[in-house]
């Protein structure tokens, strides 16, 4: 059931009919057809998919008793989730600052107590910017972060390398 719900909920279409039933009580095909701009094709998926959410009573669609209840939810003021610019890039700020605290971190090597410290902000930026990456559904990413989770433990440990053999030539 969660799956079918979560499928239903994260569909902008799906959403638009269901908030246009909710503000129209019923309406028939051709009125959600026109008012919402669909072609019949995509009205009929949509239309199967929210087959538990809607009734039918001759030619008018309605929401019964659950479908209301999600657009009420749907509706309610903490429930807005309005993508700004903000939170479109926000996953790739943290991921981008997660690998400076990285370098940051293997710079720090010497100093034992920093480095983990840096260290522990890098790897909560990291899943930071994974949790919103998955909550936000930006889209466009999803190779950033592999790139990401790939390159993380190879750039600490080639920053760690680089800052040891810098040291060794300075005492040189």
């Amino acid at each position: 059931m969660e799956d079918n719900f979560t499928r239903i909920v994260k569909d902008k279409t799906r959403r638009e009919i269901l908030i246009y039933l909710y503000n129209k009580n019923k309406a028939t095909y051709s009125d959600i057809l026109h008012d919402l701009n669909l072609s019949t094709g995509k009205l009929n998926y949509h239309l199967k998919i929210l087959q538990p959410l809607i009734t039918k009573e001759g030619e008018y669609y309605m929401l019964n008793e659950k479908g209301r209840q999600l657009v009420e939810i749907m509706l309610s003021p903490g429930n807005d989730k309005k993508e700004s610019e903000y939170t479109k890039y926000l996953p790739q700020f943290l991921a981008v600052a997660s690998l400076i605290f990285l370098f940051i971190a293997g710079g720090l090597l010497s100093h034992i107590h920093a480095f983990y410290i840096i260290y522990s902000i890098s790897i909560i930026l990291l899943l930071s910017s994974v949790f919103f990456l998955y909550t936000l559904e930006v889209k466009g990413l999803e190779n950033a972060m592999i790139f990401l989770a790939i390159l993380f433990p190879y750039a600490f440990y080639l920053n760690g390398h680089i800052f040891s053999c810098i040291q060794f030539y300075q005492l040189t």
